[in-house]
């Protein structure tokens, strides 16, 4: 009744919700989870001299994967985006299920792009089901208020994504870390 905007449906900046995403796509590319990478700020002159900044302005040490999905460092986070590729990392998402428009540029690490909460449900739940996509379903049954069952609805088919089962366990055993 008094707010009209839908903050399941409309499409926002996802921010760091993105960011398993682009770790997920490096896993899928080769890249090693031990590695450690530094979080030095860099700039990146084909993206007109764009320098990503980390939220505490801190750019010293190395972090692995896990911990700089941990920490949310977004200067590592970018840096694996580009080692991986940035189209590399939106054909990963596109695996995932999100159908949003994705620029295919170093910010998109960062989760610039727009995308609602109801996209981004399904990827969620495709790493938390070792690569397993399912969309989201809200109805078991509606029963009458005589408690007579007037429809029954059952759960969608679970479909292959195409991304290693192991490396989803790899991500979702990444993304404990920042709740440890």
């Amino acid at each position: 009744r008094f707010f009209k905007y839908d903050y399941c449906l409309a499409s926002r900046q996802i921010g760091s919700t993105f960011k398993p995403v682009v770790y997920l796509a490096a896993l899928e590319e080769g890249l090693s989870p031990l590695k450690h990478y530094s979080s030095e700020r860099k700039v990146y002159e084909d993206y007109d001299n764009w320098s990503p900044a980390n939220a505490s302005d801190d750019y010293s040490g190395y972090y692995s994967m896990k911990a700089a999905l941990a920490h949310s460092i977004n200067t590592v986070s970018v840096d694996i985006m580009m080692q991986t590729g940035p189209d590399e990392v939106v054909a990963t998402a596109r695996k995932l299920g999100i159908k949003a428009d994705l620029p295919s540029v170093p910010s998109l690490a960062l989760g610039t792009a727009s995308i609602s909460l109801r996209a981004m449900v399904p990827v969620y739940a495709a790493l938390a089901s070792s690569g397993q996509k399912v969309e989201p379903w809200a109805l078991k049954r509606i029963d009458s208020n005589r408690g007579v069952t007037l429809e029954k609805f059952s759960p969608p088919e679970m479909e292959d994504s195409g991304v290693d089962p192991e490396n989803c366990r790899i991500i979702t055993e990444m993304m404990r870390a920042v709740v440890e």
